[in-house]
């Protein structure tokens, strides 16, 4: 039997983005998340995959229902990301893609580049055809109004793979723009390659999510996920 899914799959593999307005997980459960990460830093923290709240919500039969529609049963979360935008800590991000991904060590491999550490952990940059498999799941902790810094992105934008970053804002001529906004408990479902971005808040109201991101594939030349999560 195929897997159904709360999001519109046709529309993500079209758009590279699908919308869930609905509640993919409780507001319960968004408090909980919200409250385990309340003095974690200004801005939110990196590598919570382990955190007992997020391992909870990877157990969520919406979630893994939309997981595995795209990616098949052997789907594992590999990185998790919290974000608290707020009046006090307030950012502006431009246009950009997610490439670069976490590992368990570097290995100079020919076609994977920009090598970093962020928080004492490995990121390089895959070759487009480890990128464009990827799927990323925003979940929205907070009510994301048009107001306090939600996510926009460029419709179909995905389907260009990986751009330079001084080519990025030639595309917002090229594809149209849409604002994601949804109450607590609501989730975006989107390819990294995504072309996004995020404004300012000019709210006092927070702006919490929890960013996931998934793969269904062992990555080649010895190399290695930093996390692998199985749902």
């Amino acid at each position: 039997m195929p897997e159904t899914s709360a999001f519109d799959l046709a529309a993500f593999e079209r758009d590279g983005y699908a919308f869930h307005a609905g509640s993919l997980i409780s507001h319960a459960q968004c408090l909980v998340l919200a409250n385990e990460f309340e003095n974690v830093g200004s801005v939110g923290a990196r590598h919570v995959l382990d955190r007992p709240s997020v391992q909870s919500v990877l157990n969520e039969p919406a979630l893994q229902s939309a997981i595995h529609a795209l990616l098949g049963r052997g789907a594992f979360a590999y990185k998790a990301t919290f974000f608290d935008k707020n009046s006090d800590t307030n950012w502006l991000v431009a246009w950009h893609q997610d490439i670069s991904i976490p590992v368990a060590r570097r290995l100079d491999i020919k076609g994977w580049r920009g090598w970093s550490t962020k928080d004492h952990v490995q990121y390089v940059q895959p070759p487009d055809n480890i990128l464009s498999s990827l799927v990323a799941l925003r979940l929205h902790l907070d009510p994301c109004e048009k107001d306090n810094g939600p996510l926009k992105v460029l419709v179909g934008s995905h389907v260009l793979g990986k751009i330079r970053q001084a080519e990025i804002a030639a595309q917002t001529a090229n594809f149209p723009q849409h604002v994601v906004i949804g109450g607590m408990g609501s989730a975006l479902l989107m390819r990294p390659l995504l072309v996004h971005a995020s404004s300012k808040s000019v709210s006092s109201d927070r702006r919490r999510v929890l960013h996931l991101e998934f793969a269904a594939a062992d990555l080649p030349d010895r190399l290695e996920w930093h996390r692998r999560n199985i749902l």
